[in-house]
Protein backbone atom coordinates (compact mmCIF):
# COMPACT_ATOMS: atom_id res chain seq x y z
CA UNK A 1 0.00 0.00 0.00
CA UNK A 2 1.09 2.98 -0.74
CA UNK A 3 0.30 5.76 3.10
CA UNK A 4 0.17 9.21 1.75
CA UNK A 5 -0.30 12.86 3.14
CA UNK A 6 -0.59 15.82 1.60
CA UNK A 7 -0.39 19.74 2.69
CA UNK A 8 -3.27 22.08 1.33
CA UNK A 9 -4.33 25.23 1.35
CA UNK A 10 -7.76 24.64 3.49
CA UNK A 11 -10.27 21.85 4.28
CA UNK A 12 -12.52 21.35 1.21
CA UNK A 13 -11.13 21.01 -2.52
CA UNK A 14 -14.40 21.78 -3.63
CA UNK A 15 -14.07 25.11 -2.18
CA UNK A 16 -11.18 26.27 -3.77
CA UNK A 17 -8.49 25.00 -1.72
CA UNK A 18 -5.63 23.54 -2.99
CA UNK A 19 -2.51 20.67 -2.56
CA UNK A 20 0.51 22.53 -1.68
CA UNK A 21 2.49 19.13 -1.41
CA UNK A 22 2.43 15.64 -1.40
CA UNK A 23 4.52 13.18 0.54
CA UNK A 24 4.39 8.77 0.34
CA UNK A 25 5.85 5.76 1.39
CA UNK A 26 5.76 2.58 -0.25
CA UNK A 27 4.58 0.61 3.00
CA UNK A 28 6.63 -2.72 1.65
CA UNK A 29 9.42 -1.07 0.06
CA UNK A 30 9.99 2.07 2.55
CA UNK A 31 13.33 3.48 1.15
CA UNK A 32 10.68 4.02 -1.74
CA UNK A 33 9.15 7.42 -1.23
CA UNK A 34 7.83 10.30 -2.75
CA UNK A 35 8.00 14.49 -1.80
CA UNK A 36 6.94 17.31 -3.57
CA UNK A 37 6.22 20.99 -2.81
CA UNK A 38 4.33 22.76 -5.69
CA UNK A 39 2.47 26.06 -6.20
CA UNK A 40 -1.60 26.48 -5.49
CA UNK A 41 -3.48 26.10 -8.89
CA UNK A 42 -4.56 29.65 -10.01
CA UNK A 43 -7.44 31.33 -7.96
CA UNK A 44 -6.95 28.54 -5.25
CA UNK A 45 -8.37 29.73 -1.51
CA UNK A 46 -5.62 30.08 0.70
CA UNK A 47 -6.33 29.47 4.71
CA UNK A 48 -4.28 31.33 7.04
CA UNK A 49 -4.58 28.43 9.43
CA UNK A 50 -3.80 25.83 6.97
CA UNK A 51 -0.43 28.23 6.14
CA UNK A 52 0.27 28.08 9.83
CA UNK A 53 -0.30 24.55 10.24
CA UNK A 54 1.79 23.47 7.34
CA UNK A 55 4.18 26.23 6.37
CA UNK A 56 4.16 26.43 2.74
CA UNK A 57 6.14 29.78 1.99
CA UNK A 58 7.00 28.45 -1.95
CA UNK A 59 2.99 29.24 -2.79
CA UNK A 60 4.23 31.58 -5.30
CA UNK A 61 7.63 30.45 -6.13
CA UNK A 62 8.24 30.04 -9.84
CA UNK A 63 10.81 27.39 -9.26
CA UNK A 64 8.67 25.21 -7.73
CA UNK A 65 6.41 22.70 -10.24
CA UNK A 66 2.29 23.83 -10.35
CA UNK A 67 0.27 21.45 -9.21
CA UNK A 68 -0.71 19.81 -12.64
CA UNK A 69 2.96 18.90 -12.79
CA UNK A 70 3.61 17.46 -9.14
CA UNK A 71 -0.13 15.54 -9.42
CA UNK A 72 1.42 13.86 -12.73
CA UNK A 73 5.01 13.13 -11.21
CA UNK A 74 3.26 11.09 -8.26
CA UNK A 75 0.68 9.20 -10.29
CA UNK A 76 4.25 8.37 -12.09
CA UNK A 77 5.77 7.37 -9.09
CA UNK A 78 3.07 4.90 -7.79
CA UNK A 79 2.84 3.11 -11.50
CA UNK A 80 6.23 1.89 -10.58
CA UNK A 81 5.01 0.45 -7.75
CA UNK A 82 4.14 -3.34 -8.18
CA UNK A 83 1.33 -4.77 -6.26
CA UNK A 84 -0.94 -3.34 -3.41
CA UNK A 85 -1.53 0.46 -4.59
CA UNK A 86 -4.11 1.17 -2.32
CA UNK A 87 -3.75 4.58 -0.69
CA UNK A 88 -3.31 4.46 3.33
CA UNK A 89 -2.97 6.81 6.05
CA UNK A 90 -4.41 9.29 8.83
CA UNK A 91 -7.91 10.44 7.86
CA UNK A 92 -7.15 9.12 4.05
CA UNK A 93 -10.44 9.78 2.47
CA UNK A 94 -8.86 13.65 3.24
CA UNK A 95 -5.81 13.11 1.51
CA UNK A 96 -7.57 11.20 -1.12
CA UNK A 97 -10.39 13.02 -1.94
CA UNK A 98 -7.64 16.00 -2.47
CA UNK A 99 -6.02 14.09 -5.08
CA UNK A 100 -8.74 13.01 -6.96
CA UNK A 101 -10.43 16.67 -7.15
CA UNK A 102 -7.01 17.63 -8.47
CA UNK A 103 -7.02 14.97 -11.28
CA UNK A 104 -10.47 15.80 -11.84
CA UNK A 105 -9.26 19.68 -12.29
CA UNK A 106 -6.64 18.51 -15.04
CA UNK A 107 -9.01 15.49 -16.31
CA UNK A 108 -5.49 13.61 -15.83
CA UNK A 109 -6.85 9.50 -15.81
CA UNK A 110 -5.57 7.99 -12.47
CA UNK A 111 -6.93 4.99 -10.58
CA UNK A 112 -6.58 5.92 -7.04
CA UNK A 113 -7.87 2.05 -5.74
CA UNK A 114 -11.26 1.20 -4.42
CA UNK A 115 -10.11 0.06 -0.53
CA UNK A 116 -8.28 2.99 1.45
CA UNK A 117 -6.69 1.91 4.45
CA UNK A 118 -6.76 4.36 7.27
CA UNK A 119 -4.44 4.21 10.36
CA UNK A 120 -7.35 5.72 12.92
CA UNK A 121 -9.14 1.64 12.34
CA UNK A 122 -6.07 -0.18 12.99
CA UNK A 123 -5.48 2.43 16.26
CA UNK A 124 -9.13 1.50 17.32
CA UNK A 125 -9.07 -2.16 16.51
CA UNK A 126 -5.76 -2.36 18.56
CA UNK A 127 -7.52 -0.29 21.85
CA UNK A 128 -10.30 -2.67 21.57
CA UNK A 129 -7.95 -5.92 21.56
CA UNK A 130 -6.61 -4.56 24.65
CA UNK A 131 -9.77 -3.68 26.31
CA UNK A 132 -9.48 0.14 26.62
CA UNK A 133 -12.68 1.75 25.89
CA UNK A 134 -12.63 3.10 22.34
CA UNK A 135 -12.77 7.47 22.29
CA UNK A 136 -15.27 9.20 20.79
CA UNK A 137 -12.31 11.85 19.33
CA UNK A 138 -8.75 11.89 18.76
CA UNK A 139 -5.96 13.33 16.78
CA UNK A 140 -3.66 12.10 14.97
CA UNK A 141 -0.74 12.70 17.32
CA UNK A 142 -2.97 10.46 19.87
CA UNK A 143 -2.15 7.60 17.55
CA UNK A 144 1.68 8.67 17.12
CA UNK A 145 1.91 8.79 20.87
CA UNK A 146 -0.04 5.34 21.15
CA UNK A 147 2.73 3.94 18.88
CA UNK A 148 5.94 5.50 20.87
CA UNK A 149 6.78 7.95 18.30
CA UNK A 150 5.53 11.18 19.80
CA UNK A 151 3.47 13.85 18.22
CA UNK A 152 4.50 15.15 14.40
CA UNK A 153 7.03 17.92 14.25
CA UNK A 154 5.48 21.56 13.31
CA UNK A 155 4.82 22.64 11.13
CA UNK A 156 3.37 19.82 9.71
CA UNK A 157 5.79 18.32 6.27
CA UNK A 158 3.83 16.00 3.96
CA UNK A 159 7.05 13.37 3.57
CA UNK A 160 7.31 13.43 7.37
CA UNK A 161 3.54 12.64 8.11
CA UNK A 162 3.99 10.04 5.58
CA UNK A 163 6.90 8.29 7.33
CA UNK A 164 5.38 8.69 10.63
CA UNK A 165 2.03 6.82 9.46
CA UNK A 166 4.04 4.44 7.67
CA UNK A 167 5.98 4.04 11.01
CA UNK A 168 2.67 3.79 13.15
CA UNK A 169 0.81 1.13 10.89
CA UNK A 170 3.72 -1.17 11.57
CA UNK A 171 3.75 -0.17 15.24
CA UNK A 172 0.35 -1.38 15.23
CA UNK A 173 1.58 -4.83 13.92
CA UNK A 174 4.27 -4.76 16.42
CA UNK A 175 7.16 -3.79 14.36
CA UNK A 176 9.09 -1.34 13.14
CA UNK A 177 9.30 -0.11 9.46
CA UNK A 178 11.82 3.08 9.15
CA UNK A 179 15.49 3.44 10.51
CA UNK A 180 15.00 7.25 11.50
CA UNK A 181 12.86 6.31 14.22
CA UNK A 182 14.53 3.28 15.51
CA UNK A 183 15.66 5.27 18.79
CA UNK A 184 12.01 5.81 20.03
CA UNK A 185 11.14 2.24 21.20
CA UNK A 186 7.94 0.20 20.58
CA UNK A 187 5.73 0.10 23.64
CA UNK A 188 5.61 -2.96 24.96
CA UNK A 189 2.23 -3.43 24.93
CA UNK A 190 2.26 -3.92 20.96
CA UNK A 191 5.35 -5.73 21.05
CA UNK A 192 3.06 -8.67 23.55
CA UNK A 193 0.29 -8.30 20.95
CA UNK A 194 2.42 -9.08 18.01
CA UNK A 195 3.98 -12.15 20.06
CA UNK A 196 0.41 -13.32 20.24
CA UNK A 197 -0.33 -13.07 16.68
CA UNK A 198 2.50 -15.01 16.18
CA UNK A 199 1.57 -17.71 18.20
CA UNK A 200 -2.06 -18.02 16.93
CA UNK A 201 -0.43 -18.62 13.69
CA UNK A 202 2.06 -21.03 14.82
CA UNK A 203 -0.64 -22.92 16.84
CA UNK A 204 -2.62 -22.69 13.38
CA UNK A 205 0.30 -24.01 11.31
CA UNK A 206 0.55 -26.88 13.38
CA UNK A 207 -3.37 -27.90 13.20
CA UNK A 208 -2.71 -27.50 9.39
CA UNK A 209 -0.14 -29.96 9.29
CA UNK A 210 -1.46 -32.16 11.55
CA UNK A 211 -4.79 -32.65 9.11
CA UNK A 212 -2.34 -33.25 6.50
CA UNK A 213 -0.40 -36.12 8.28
Amino acid sequence: MIVTDVETTGLKPRLGHSIVSIGAVHFENPKNTFYVECRPFDGAIINPEAMRVNGATWLADPSKPSLKEALEDFIDWTHGIEGNRELAGSNINFDRGFLIDSAERYQIAWDPGHHPVDVSDWYLMSLNLRGIPVPTSFRTDTIFEYVGLGPEPKPHKAITGAKMEAEAFARLLGRGLLEQYADRPIPGYLLRMNEFSALLRRQESSKEKVKRT
